[in-house]
């Protein structure tokens, strides 16, 4: 069979946050904590047009490519009015269906009773403290304390690969326990700030390679993280730890201003890693069913990252014949899609192998074959005789 006759047999759809950071194993889940409110301004809450998007749509790209399922709805944790969050998720570019996502106030028996498995969600994102949670409630936090009281649970969900997303804290992590109670982030554990938020910020270059973007500084287009008001920073985060600095302020020392961690959370701390085991064909490479025949001759192949691994390269072929060849540069991405189209071809079985080489050499390969075909016709009942 000819690439010719085939004719765009493979089209790449990159997803959208970058990989540089060590991939997540099966069995460890990602964290994104910022001072950031990009929820709030993302969804044009007390501004005019919403900014911010671009960081809000990178941050939750981050945390949820590292679940078993990064397809699986989010759970958002919001109480506002209209539910501001998921209008942010809409204007940053995700398609928000109910099948997408489930929103709840945490102060609420939903919120109380809802199990928290990676079979049902990828994702966990925590509204702004004051805005999205914890809204008008003076020196209590109810939704922070609801948050609280599932602590287990959701770290839990974060050890089988759970993506998890928290917000602005505003006053109710700042670090100053004389002011409002400092309960947003108790459920996580990570350091607190404790001196004011100085501008500007300046992503690190671990920020950079992620896909977050700063165009004040000259990277990229998107004004990521200086565009608005932020709300509160953290302290730096101990030698050997999972949590790493992203983006950090201007104040002195630079205080870390967004901080990611991939790992589990043991004994009251995040550990690096997670024992995925040894990476294999199907964690690497989702290939769809092939129980049916191909009717529309089109589908997708994901493949990904997981288990520690670096992918050198990717061959794919069909009935034999390699069809493309897949750089590491591609892979520097969280997660590739190649289009497989079997249009023009004629009603029979078709092979498709794919071959994923590793940087330590490790070779892993699989074959499914599928089967086109043509939908029936339909043919009008002929009229009976009179």
């Amino acid at each position: 069979m000819s690439r010719g006759r085939i004719g765009g047999v493979l089209a790449l759809a990159a997803a959208i946050a970058a990989f540089a950071l060590p991939a997540a194993t099966a069995s460890a889940g990602r964290l994104l904590a910022t001072g950031h409110d990009a929820d709030s301004h993302c969804s044009a809450y007390d501004s005019t047009t919403p900014e911010q998007c671009h960081f809000l749509k990178a941050a939750v790209e981050y945390v949820r490519a590292g679940a078993p399922d990064p397809g699986r709805a989010l759970l958002l944790l919001d109480c506002s009015p209209g539910g501001r969050l998921s209008v942010a998720l809409r204007n940053a570019g995700f398609g928000i269906d109910p099948g997408q996502v489930a929103v709840m106030c945490p102060r609420t028996p939903t919120f109380t009773n809802e199990p928290l498995t990676t079979s049902k969600y990828s994702a966990i994102v925590v509204g702004s403290s004051l805005d999205q949670i914890n809204i008008a409630t003076g020196n209590d936090t109810p939704d922070s304390n609801a948050i609280t009281r599932r602590k287990d649970a959701i770290q839990t969900f974060f050890n089988a690969g759970g993506g998890i997303l928290a917000l602005s804290a505003d006053a109710n992590g700042d670090g100053n326990p004389a002011g409002f109670p400092e309960t947003y982030y108790a459920f996580l554990p990570i350091p607190l700030g404790g001196k004011a938020v100085a501008s500007p910020f300046r992503l690190t270059q671990e920020g950079v390679q992620l896909g977050f973007q700063d165009s004040v500084g000259g990277i990229g287009t998107n004004d990521d993280i200086n565009c608005c008001p932020t709300h509160n920073s953290f302290q730096e985060p101990p030698p050997g730890s999972a949590l790493r600095v992203i983006e950090r302020d201007s104040s002195v020392p630079p205080a870390p201003e967004t901080l990611i961690a991939e790992g589990r959370i043991n004994n009251g701390t995040i550990t690096p890693g997670g024992g995925g085991g040894k990476p294999t064909f199907a964690k690497v490479v989702k290939l769809p069913s092939n129980k049916k025949c191909v009717s529309r001759r089109k589908f997708r192949i994901r493949i990904r990252q997981p288990g520690g691994i670096r992918i050198e390269s990717a061959l794919v072929f069909v009935n034999g014949q390699r069809v493309r060849t897949l750089k590491r540069k591609v892979f520097r991405k969280l997660r590739t899609t190649a289009k497989v189209n079997l249009r023009g071809l004629p009603k029979g079985t078709f092979k498709v192998r794919i071959l994923v080489l590793t940087t330590k050499g490790v070779i892993l390969k699989g074959t499914r074959k599928y089967h086109t075909c043509t939908k029936k016709k339909f043919k009008p009942k002929r009229p009976p005789k009179l």
